[in-house]
């Protein structure tokens, strides 16, 4: 149903720890602070810090939180090749 919201359960932990995540499941490891999402081919790197103005950030780094929560989803979308269901 568009508009309607689901519940996103995220894995987390320690990146050693990291298992084969499902397609579209996402994983948190804590001690690198790496956001990983399972697709076909296996674990994905989206994004290696949620905070602004790390030197991780490809370009120019995000202005706000907001810019970085827009970036990692953009980049997901691309990583799967569509929207997400």
């Amino acid at each position: 149903m568009p508009g309607t919201f689901r519940e996103l359960l995220l894995r987390r932990g320690l990146k050693a720890d990291l298992p084969v995540l499902e397609i579209n499941e996402p994983g948190w490891c804590t001690d690198t602070k790496e956001l990983f999402i399972g697709t076909s081919s296996g674990n994905k790197l989206i994004a290696k810090t949620f905070i602004p103005n790390a030197p991780d950030w490809q370009g120019t780094p995000p202005s706000s939180a907001s810019d970085a929560i827009n970036r990692i989803a953009t980049a997901v979308v691309g990583l799967l090749g569509g929207p997400i269901p």
